[in-house]
């Protein structure tokens, strides 16, 4: 099955709103697609060493997706530069 990462705010989002549109994404699309959903992990444990490792899981989800679904539905730098990474 072809792969979906779920792109969007999540920093300075509040955690209803980040989570919201991808469960329903993960409704709508799950019986076609394997969803990528960088929301899926906790770092919240190690937030001081978690930064880095959380970047790198979602730069390889990333790598790992065929399609990307991105919600701009507010101005997010790293949603900004998820898409840029993934024009060839």
């Amino acid at each position: 099955m072809r792969k979906i990462y779920l792109c969007g705010p999540i920093m300075d989002e509040h955690e209803g709103q980040a989570r919201a549109w991808r469960e329903k994404a993960k409704k709508e699309l799950v019986k076609d697609f394997v969803l990528l959903d960088p929301m899926r992990r906790n770092f919240k444990d190690r937030e001081v060493d978690s930064a880095n490792e959380i970047v790198e899981f979602d730069l390889q989800d990333i790598r790992d997706a065929d399609i990307i679904l991105v919600n701009y539905r507010k101005t997010s730098v790293r949603t900004s530069m998820e898409v840029f990474l993934c024009i060839p």
